[in-house]
């Protein structure tokens, strides 16, 4: 990342260069014995929300700043951590159908969240818990 923003402050690329710095600066205020993968990626992503809650609001109030948040919403979604879509979370889900029979609500998410660690894949706790209902009703 601090690559990116060198190479955005030599190609004067000013949304990119505002972006990249926020970020950094969030990622540096962890305490570097905690710092890892999984608390980077936690930074980019409630940075994305935010902005993106931010440009959802100016789009209703109408305001004229909304393309250059896009185009830095647009920027930091190339750092977020991929994550898997609705389809291949059912097929990953089906796969532990059994397990969800008899269980409780919270056993099953619990169950369904350890597959997906396990695989090294970031999913949406809110996608899991939809799928997971569709697949016990």
């Amino acid at each position: 990342m601090r690559e990116d923003l060198t190479r955005a402050i030599k190609e004067r690329d000013e949304p990119k260069k505002n972006i990249l710095k926020v970020v950094i600066a969030d990622i540096e205020r962890i305490n570097p014995a905690q710092l890892n993968d999984d608390k980077c990626d936690a930074v980019i992503s409630k940075t994305y929300e935010g902005m993106l809650q931010l440009s959802q609001f100016m789009e209703k109030s109408a305001d004229k700043r909304i393309s250059g948040l896009r185009v830095e919403l647009s920027i930091l979604s190339l750092y977020l951590p991929k994550s898997l879509t609705k389809e291949n979370i059912m097929a990953e889900l089906e796969k532990m159908r059994d397990n969800f029979v008899s269980v409780p609500d919270g056993q099953c998410m619990k169950m369904a969240m350890e597959r997906f660690k396990s695989l090294g894949v970031k999913v949406d706790g809110k996608l899991v818990k939809q799928c997971i209902d569709e697949i016990r009703r």
